[in-house]
């Protein structure tokens, strides 16, 4: 296995075991789950930033949006907010998670937010 490779393995996939389930399927699963690949420095940049308890992949009812890994349970600390101004208009880039997109996208900052609480900021370790 070439150096690269590890080093992916080792980023995406929770102890090195190479398969769905143990993808770091969401972004803070790269601060709280090992290896720890960032560091959670939302309260640095803003200390007015808030913390507060999430279901990581609990869909309601009582389901889950990836099924498998389980729902887990954490603090998450987030600030309100975070934009990107283009062509005079203002966006916010995401990673989409929509079956129909699964790519980049710039969805309309406003509209993303409103079912939203708020933003995590993640430095690489």
């Amino acid at each position: 296995m070439s150096a690269i490779f590890k080093i992916l393995v080792s980023t995406r996939y929770i102890n090195g075991d190479v398969e769905s389930l143990s993808r770091k399927h969401f972004f803070s699963d790269w601060f709280v789950r090992s290896p720890v690949n960032a560091v959670d420095v939302t309260k640095e940049i803003n200390p007015d930033a808030i913390t507060v308890t999430n279901r990581l992949n609990f869909k309601a009812p009582d389901s889950e949006y990836i099924p498998g890994p389980g729902i887990v349970t954490w603090d998450i600390t987030y600030f309100p907010g975070l934009a990107i101004k283009k062509d005079g208009h203002v966006w916010f880039r995401n990673a989409s998670s929509l079956k129909k997109n699964m790519k980049v996208v710039d969805t309309d900052f406003l509209a993303y937010m409103q079912s939203k609480p708020g933003i995590v900021v993640l430095r690489s370790k």
